[in-house]
């Protein structure tokens, strides 16, 4: 069976890679490199140095019959070293994974559109094999405030990839975006219209917008679909919020997030150019996994909560799969 796998010219020899999330570091990035995924996604990255979020950040739903994962949840709040490290450390971790026979992939989280260009044009100085904006963590809050999800305003998507063509180019590796989960808003049209007299834009409705936003621009290369759906509640046997950061409200990811990322991926993929890749992620375990998602429409796919969970071992697992 051939596993080869073209992404905006980057040849992966599977389609499984490392998610974004999970390797911050040098050595995180050595870690991995001995793992069988074809790709690592580094990152994210933003543009200043961020430190976790304080208290229990990290919570998993295990399947009590069997010890299967069933979800995470998480508000990690994009800890990383920042612009600096980047600039530092890319071009060591560059030669470590093309060592190992790997892609180098970087997930850029700049918090407005020239921060994400030049969070852009450091990886491309690192010798990074490809680019993946990040469109929106839910995780970032300030002063009790979520920071806007770049993901769900055409404008802001439009604005970035406008900002890093401008300041870039149009480079020889792949850049794509990276989109948050959408879901129809269609039941809740009754109560906007007694609450406002704007016409609300609903979620399908804005990932067409994106879509065409997408398909059209000669700078991106594909879209990952999906990141966490935030302002979720998972709770303790005790009936607490399982994660204590903003009493609560956090990310879900893992195998329950699949269902919403598979739509997602088969709602777009027909927008896109044949030449647009899609990278699907959500709840990569098995085999099974990977051949939905690319029955869905994806090209490839990355594991993150896989790997939070079973380490380089989540690789051993899924591509064992393959095989059978």
């Amino acid at each position: 069976m051939n596993f080869l796998v073209n992404l905006g010219g980057k040849i992966l020899s599977h389609p499984v890679g490392l998610g974004p999330g999970v390797c911050k570091t040098v050595r995180d990035v050595e870690i991995a490199a001995q793992s069988k995924a074809s790709f690592i996604i580094h990152g994210a990255t933003t543009f200043d140095e961020r430190h976790q979020n304080e208290g229990v950040v990290y919570h998993r739903h295990l399947d009590r019959r069997d010890g299967s994962l069933l979800h995470t949840q998480n508000s990690l709040g994009m800890p990383n070293r920042g612009r600096a490290a980047l600039k530092r450390d890319m071009p060591k971790m560059v030669r470590i994974t093309h060592d190992a026979g790997k892609l180098l992939f970087e997930n850029a989280a700049g918090f407005t559109p020239d921060e994400s260009a030049i969070l852009v044009e450091l990886a491309l100085e690192g010798g990074v094999d490809g680019i993946e904006i990040n469109g929106g963590c839910p995780n970032v809050w300030v002063a009790g405030v979520q920071k806007p999800i770049m993901s769900y305003s055409p404008e802001s998507i439009e604005a970035t990839l406008n900002a890093i063509e401008r300041r870039v180019g149009k480079p020889a590796i792949p850049v794509w975006v990276k989109l948050s989960p959408f879901v129809t808003e269609d039941l809740l049209e009754p109560i906007h219209s007694l609450v406002t007299d704007r016409t609300p834009l609903f979620g399908f409705e804005v990932l067409e917008r994106i879509g065409g936003i997408i398909a059209t621009s000669e700078l991106c290369a594909g879209v990952t679909l999906t990141n966490t759906l935030g302002n979720t509640l998972c709770l303790a046997e005790d009936g607490t919020p399982a994660i204590t950061y903003l009493d609560g409200l956090a990310g879900l990811g893992g195998p329950a997030l699949k269902p919403i990322a598979l739509e997602n991926i088969r709602f777009l993929r027909p927008m896109l150019r044949e030449d647009q890749f899609v990278i699907g992620a959500g709840g990569i375990m098995t085999w099974r996994d990977v051949a939905d998602y690319r029955a869905a429409g994806a090209d490839a796919v990355y594991a993150t909560s896989g790997y939070w969970e079973f380490g380089n071992k989540i690789f051993d697992k899924i591509l064992l799969g393959a095989i059978e």
